[in-house]
């Protein structure tokens, strides 16, 4: 039975009437469209012709929608009518991958590592703060306290909400908890391939946003939406085998305690070096630079991950908000490569990190490593992208500087 075929049964005999298709913009926001069942065959074969402004380019340019027949999932939220999704690529007209098809983008950085008989699985960790209607953090649990048992909390509802739907979607989930911040919850994603965790993180974006308005309180992935508060991240748990098995990353010191391996140090060398230069992507808003990410402590090995890969490391410089495919292709090109020596990563102005969205962009500009795991036309694009947000950040008139300067 063909994927078309498969998918055409599913949808009769789940009473699907409309299916929304997905795909990340280069900035990881959940972007889309519908289109009835009955023209479902067509999708499959043919996509969904979009133009360039639908797409995050310019008027006047063509892409098509290509679902991912894989990513078929029914949307439990809709209650009037049956509606399913559909992730999708982003192809130009010819066929080829669009510049904004990041998904793409990760692909083929696992194509690059399979050359090289390596593969990468991760788990992630991700953050939200849950505010009131106002905007306003919301009284109740967070802050690091464990969750109580009582059900009118809005906070164990909103989880539990999210977790179940995220596994009706087929996202592995390993459960909920509170971060640090006030109203700031942190759902664990378990091990998969990278892209298949990518699609759950996608999925996740939609799943708490519904959630949250079904509740009447609003999930936000924004980095610092109070200041002086912890930030909502986006931690990454990896671990990569090869046909040989796990890529061993625990050495044994001479005190016969286990020490990061020569194959630890390279990677932890490599990542700390591509953090600064891929800001850009991993720390992508204005928002991102209230408060400075420290190289020394971005990643490091983990003896354990809960998901029985010893050999693991953690990757804690993405923010929550920030496009899951394209952090997850800088990883991989930045692990593989090194392990592979098929190129040393090279970076532009030295360990310090970017302090300034516009400091990110021109450090991705002239990183080989950023432009060669994610292409110079998708760079250039989001280099452009963050200089305009810059700019329209530079215009406003704060409340802070009116207070310091108005009667100055």
């Amino acid at each position: 039975m063909s994927d078309a075929d498969y998918l055409i049964k599913q949808a009769s005999k789940s009473k699907v009437e409309l299916i929304q298709l997905w795909y990340p913009s280069v900035a990881g926001q959940l972007r889309g469209a519908v289109v009835p069942t009955n023209q479902l065959e067509q999708v499959l074969d043919a996509g969904v012709p979009m133009s360039g402004n639908e797409v995050g380019l310019e008027r006047g340019t063509r892409f098509i929608l290509r679902p991912d027949p894989s990513t078929w999932a029914t949307l439990p939220w809709h209650a009037t009518n049956r509606v399913a999704r559909l992730i999708c690529d982003v192809d130009d007209v010819d066929g080829r991958p669009a510049v904004v098809d990041t998904r793409s983008v990760l692909k083929s950085a696992m194509g690059r590592a399979a050359a090289l008989d390596y593969r990468l699985y991760a788990g992630a960790g991700l953050c939200h703060y849950l505010l009131d209607a106002s905007g306003e953090a919301l009284a109740g649990q967070g802050g690091g306290q464990p969750f109580g048992l009582d059900p009118a909390s809005t906070e164990l509802a909103f989880g539990a909400d999210v977790i179940g739907i995220l596994e009706d979607l087929g996202a592995a989930t390993t459960g909920f908890g509170t971060a640090a911040g006030p109203g700031q919850l942190r759902v664990g994603f378990a091990y998969s391939d990278a892209l298949t965790l990518a699609d759950s993180l996608l999925s996740a974006r939609a799943v708490a946003s519904v959630v949250a308005k079904r509740q009447g309180v609003l999930a936000t992935l924004m980095p610092f939406p109070f200041a002086g508060q912890p930030r909502s991240g986006m931690d990454l748990t990896l671990s990569l085998d090869s046909d040989d098995g796990d890529v061993e990353l625990h050495g044994v010191g001479l005190d016969e305690a286990k020490s990061p391996s020569s194959s630890a140090q390279g990677i932890l060398a490599a990542l700390s070096q591509v953090h600064g230069d891929a800001s850009l992507f991993t720390r992508p808003t204005i928002n991102s630079y209230t408060a400075p990410v420290a190289v020394d402590g971005v990643c490091s090995l983990t003896e354990t991950t809960g998901d029985e890969r010893p050999n693991a490391f953690v990757f804690r410089g993405a923010d929550a908000i920030a496009n899951p495919y394209l952090v997850l292709a800088l990883l991989i090109d930045a692990t593989v490569g090194r392990l592979g020596q098929s190129r040393a990563p090279e970076t532009s102005g030295g360990e310090q990190a970017p302090v300034t969205l516009a400091q990110a962009a021109d450090r991705a500009r002239h990183s080989v490593v950023v432009r060669t795991a994610l292409g110079t036309p998708l760079v250039e694009l989001a280099a452009t992208a963050a200089e305009q947000d810059g700019a329209a950040y530079r215009r406003q008139v704060t409340a802070w500087e009116r207070e310091r300067y108005l009667r100055a």
